[in-house]
């Protein structure tokens, strides 16, 4: 998926978090997971490999968080799963169960432009909402 959908579903995403909780620390997280998530992209350069894009990735993630952050270890797990999930949707294949080789993925056509679109409209429902405090 590339660098626009990710960030508008990571600003989505942060933002469901914030109306749903009133934590903002809660929606930073939520948000910052989304974007290191992106980053996996040097690791697919250098190593010809995306580590962060397992689902082992996301289990060792949560059980760190749990243990150093365990208010907020949900969120952590709520980012990378919703990332990863979405993920699974794209013309992209990712590690989703590696070690195994099979890959899991479900490409939808024009799968970026309607998260973009989708994103994007999410976040000004929530923001309404939010200034609307419904």
């Amino acid at each position: 998926m590339n660098f626009k959908s990710h960030f508008t579903f990571g600003i989505f995403t942060g933002l469901l978090a914030y109306y749903f909780t009133s934590n903002l620390i809660a929606a930073l997280i939520v948000f910052i997971v989304q974007i290191i998530l992106i980053l996996d992209f040097l690791f697919k350069k250098l190593i010809r490999f995306e580590p962060l894009h397992t689902i082992i990735a996301m289990i060792i993630t949560w059980a760190v968080a749990f243990v150093y952050f365990p208010a907020y270890h949900i969120y952590f797990l709520f980012a990378y799963f919703s990332h990863l999930f979405l993920d699974a949707f794209v013309h992209e294949e990712i590690p989703l169960l590696y070690p195994f080789k099979q890959k899991l993925m479900f490409p939808i056509k024009h799968s970026e432009r309607f998260v973009i679109i989708m994103s994007l409209l999410g976040s000004l429902v929530l923001l309404l909402l939010e200034v609307l405090r419904i």
